[in-house]
């Protein structure tokens, strides 16, 4: 089960954007003329989840859907911020200052919600808690692939 961008967009998503997002691989910097050291990924925050595609049109989440519940977010200084989890850490740079502030801000209101509607404090429609159930299965899939 899976589902595109243009999902997501229509369920009122909390932030939407392109973004860079700096490559783990080692390949950008031995071979910098084949490689870019930065990919470019239209985000998508909704639900309990951050969603990256390559484009507003994408029809596949790239990697996996990162779980809000159990991330931290920070502002990196020079337009970057950084979401953190215990295996894996991601770099993502904006255009300007003021929008790595807005993400870092909307992420972390949208992580208090989504941990309030999870407990049951506040309401969650039938759509974002079906997206949720879907990027969740999705979430622990590469889980179990890694071990």
């Amino acid at each position: 089960d899976n589902f595109c961008c243009q999902d997501l967009l229509n369920m009122s998503p909390s932030k939407t954007g392109f973004c860079e997002k700096k490559a783990r691989s080692v390949l950008p910097y031995l071979f910098p003329c084949w490689f870019k050291p930065w990919k470019q990924r239209f985000l998508v925050l909704v639900g309990g989840f951050l969603y990256r595609f390559e484009s507003e049109f994408g029809v596949k989440v790239k990697g996996v859907p990162i779980p809000l519940d159990s991330i931290s977010i920070s502002y990196r200084g020079e337009c970057m911020f950084e979401v953190s989890m215990i295996r894996k850490v991601y770099r993502f740079k904006t255009d300007s200052e003021q929008d790595a502030f807005d993400w870092v801000k909307a992420i972390s209101a949208r992580k208090s919600e989504a941990i309030r509607e999870a407990l049951g404090h506040a309401p969650l429609d039938a759509s974002t808690r079906r997206a949720n159930n879907v990027a969740n299965a999705m979430f622990h899939k590469k889980l179990q692939s890694e071990r």
